[in-house]
This record gives C-alpha cells, structure tokens and sequence, in this order.
C-alpha cells in the first residue's frame, strides 16, 4: 500500500524523495518490530529528515534545523544509545524536533557513518514505555535495523557520486586498484576489482571467486589478513612485495600499496593499488651483473697490464724483452676489447629481452 505522505520543506530535492521511498519501508518495520509511536532519520549533511508515525500510519520530510544535529552527535560511536528520559536528557534539550515530547519518552538512537568513519546522522525510535523482558530484544532490533539503514545510505550516496558528472571513475585510472570490505567472520563485502587489474594478474581468470582473488592479489589467505589488520584503530597504509608465476612459468613481480579503514568494530575497507614492476626488477639484475663483470671480470686485463707498465725500464731492458712486453700489452688489451664486445651484444639481448615482458 502506498503510505500518505506529507511534505514541509519548499525546498525538497528529486534525490530525497529517491532516499525517501528507500528508508521509509525500514523505518515502517523498525516501528512495528519495536512497537514504537515513532521512528525517524536524520542526515545533517544532507539536510535530510524523515520521519514515520506508526498510528497515522505516514511518513513525513521535515524542515528542521540540522545544524545543531551536527553539532550535539558528531562525536558518537556506532552503537545502540539508551535514553530513558528523553525530557531531562541534555544532549536532546533545546532541540526543537523532540520538544513536542512531554510525556517522559525514551528513545533509542543508532549513528549513521560515512565510509570515513564518520557520524553523519542518526535513525531512532520514540518509545512510551518499554517491557523488561523484551529491552535486550529490543536492542538488538536496533542494532540490525540500524546497521542495515547505515548499509543503505552507503549504497545510495555512492551510487550518487557515480552519477555526478565531475566524478572521478577510477576505472579510467592508468593503473590496477582493488577494494574490499571484511568482517570479523573474514567475509567479503562490496568486493571491486578494476578491469586492469584482472587483466594482468596471473592469479585471476573469470571462473575465480572474489575469496580467490582477493587472496591471489593479497600473496594470503583472508584469514592470515585479517589477523594483520585487526589491531587498526583509524587508518593505516602498508605496502609489501611478492612473486608469483603465470600459466608460461614466468615469474612476475607486484608491490601492492594498501588504504586500511576501519568501518565498524571488526569490520575493516581495503583500497589498494597493484603494480607489476618486473621490469624494473629485470633492470635491477642486469645493473647488479653489470657492477659485477665491471668490478671482476674487466678488472683482471686492466690489472695485468698496469703490472705489465710497472715492469718497463728503458734503462734495464733488451729490445727484446720490450717487444715481448708490448705483445702482451697488446693481447690482453684485445681480450679486454673483445669481451666489451660480447658483454654489450649480451646486455642488448637482456634489454630487448626486458622490453618485452
């Protein structure tokens, strides 16, 4: 059935009334799990407030003040908030949304947060009495009803900022990103993973699970992840190296660079970036025998006939002994010139071999 509505802001946007038939049916059940009067959603940065009357049976978009919204809950934890005296309650006096409230109500609050881990609303919950024996049932109502509305805001202001025109695709990016959400249970949640990314990781093929590739692009299992990151309080980068082999046996080389957040308690947002730099790992060996064969190997004829110069003293030799002198002179200088030779035909090869990685 379609619910009345009633509207009191002249300046309502297309994309509210969107959200507004989004939250309504969550907000409806929230009020008839709980047996509340009322239940209501408040987004200060979006100028949003919606509001659900189980006995009128409509829902309503307000023009309130948000400000002091932002101001009096910016600073709460993603819980379940008990108030049993919304009355004396001083982080909800002098707000005008809950002064039509005289009659000793209690509310239950859950904050709504921003991929930043930041409060940017609140969903409630105007109680006139509460049972007992069903308040832990009644909390937990909360908890899943609030968190699922938390879920809806994500999806629906993500899918916003797609559709905006200025908005950055990361997909256009020159580069290989990932992003997943986990959970305490090392379930994986809003899993993405750029088309280029797919492409050049030997570890994915289109029958891969996003468990699969998710641990392919990690160099681990979940689980072992999960263990490595479930100290972070806030935010927190790491970067790694790794090697792994494609379906030819030929050993490539990724540094992943990761974004850690934490969502909620025991739930964590991966962002990262994949790069292949096998071939400034090719360059890096061909540098290594360069320094090598420079240090070793040419090093030997340049000694010889340094040893060879100190011998010669015009005063002390016979023509002949210069002449032999000289004949060895010359022959290790071609040895020396001959092996410059092969050493750059074979570091040619090595380049073009690196060029084509």
């Amino acid at each position: 059935m379609s619910l009345p509505k009633t509207f009191d802001n002249p300046y309502f946007q297309p994309r509210h009334q969107i959200l507004h038939e989004k939250m309504n049916p969550v907000l409806k059940m929230l009020c008839e799990l709980s047996q509340a009067s009322q239940s209501f959603l408040i987004l200060w940065e979006d100028d949003y407030h919606q509001l659900y009357d189980l006995e009128k049976e409509a829902h309503f978009h307000l023009n309130i003040d948000h400000q002091i919204f932002s101001v009096r809950f910016s600073k709460l934890n993603q819980e379940v908030i008990y108030v049993p005296n919304l009355k004396f309650h001083t982080l909800f006096q002098n707000i005008s949304f809950f002064k039509s409230y005289t009659d000793n109500e209690q509310l239950l609050i859950y904050p709504i947060l921003d991929r930043n881990n930041k409060v940017k609303g609140i969903a409630g919950i105007v109680l006139t009495q509460v049972i007992d024996s069903a308040f832990d049932q009644l909390m937990k109502h909360m908890d899943s009803i609030g968190t699922y509305l938390n879920h809806l805001y994500l999806d629906f202001f993500d899918s916003q900022r797609r559709e905006l025109p200025g908005y950055l695709n990361m997909e256009n990016l020159p580069t290989s990103f990932f992003e997943f959400e986990v959970d305490a249970d090392q379930e994986l949640h809003y899993n993405h993973f750029s088309k280029n990314l797919i492409r050049k990781h030997p570890g994915f093929s289109n029958d891969c699970s996003a468990e699969k590739r998710v641990a392919n692009v990690l160099s681990m299992p979940i689980a072992d992840f999960y263990s490595l990151i479930q100290k972070i309080r806030d935010n927190q980068s790491m970067e790694y190296v790794y090697s792994c082999s494609n379906n030819l046996g030929e050993k490539k080389y990724f540094i992943v660079r990761l974004h850690i957040s934490r969502v909620q308690e025991g739930r964590y947002r991966c962002l990262g970036v994949l790069e292949d730099f096998t071939i400034q790992k090719a360059y890096g060996s061909v540098l290594d025998q360069m320094i090598f064969d420079i240090s070793h190997v040419m090093r030997r004829p340049v000694v010889t006939m340094k040893g060879l110069t100190n011998l010669i003293d015009i005063d002390k030799f016979e023509k002949d002994d210069l002449r032999h002198i000289a004949e060895k002179i010359k022959s290790v200088s071609e040895e020396m010139e001959e092996y410059i030779r092969a050493m750059f035909k074979i570091y040619e090869a090595k380049q073009e071999a690196i060029y084509h990685l």
